[in-house]
């Protein structure tokens, strides 16, 4: 385990868990430091609603991050992802271009309904890592309103990644060809 891991790991096991939100979200803004990923500011009462979407190969802890940052001001914040929308809407990934469009319009609607209503929205769980999702989420926040902030995590290492998704089971879990695979088409893209 790397020196960064197991800082993360010991934070992640000190704060995350705890049921202060106050301790949570220390924790969680030290373990950004440490990735070099920004956590975002509580929200202005002026500044208007935040979109923010998460960026990242599968396992740098995108899912974590969001449902910290969710909890910590739970009525004002709210976590959208297609896995869950998929399960929702059909109980599994089809993997046909049918449930992708599906899935999609669901997705932008709800986050639009939410902005609008200036609530805050977290996207995690998608990897965002090509130009032209974050340029989606880009117009469909200015279409709402709100403000776009990119919680960049294509820093972490992609073996951490690949060791953080063994530990996944189920639907979670990608495997590491496919984060290989998605490591070689995006690095140095973003």
């Amino acid at each position: 385990m790397t020196a960064l891991a197991a800082a993360v790991a010991r934070l992640a096991a000190a704060g995350l868990g705890a049921t202060d939100p106050d301790l949570r979200l220390h924790a969680l803004r030290q373990i950004a430091a440490l990735t070099a990923g920004p956590v975002a500011p509580a929200p202005q009462a002026d500044a208007g609603p935040l979109l923010t979407i998460t960026r990242g190969l599968p396992g740098p802890g995108k899912t974590v991050w969001a449902r910290t940052w969710v909890a910590a001001a739970p009525v004002r914040r709210a976590r959208l992802n297609r896995d869950d929308i998929r399960a929702m809407m059909h109980g599994r990934r089809l993997g046909t271009a049918e449930q992708e469009t599906m899935v999609t319009a669901a997705q932008h609607a709800s986050i639009r309904a939410l902005l609008e209503g200036g609530v805050d929205v977290v996207v995690a769980a998608d990897t965002n890592l090509s130009d032209d999702a974050v340029a989606a989420f880009a117009r469909l926040a200015a279409d709402a309103g709100a403000r776009l902030q990119v919680e960049d995590l294509t820093g972490v290492p992609v073996d951490e990644c690949v060791r953080r998704d063994a530990q996944c089971t189920g639907p979670a879990r990608v495997g590491a060809q496919t984060i290989r695979r998605l490591h070689a088409e995006h690095a140095g893209r973003n």
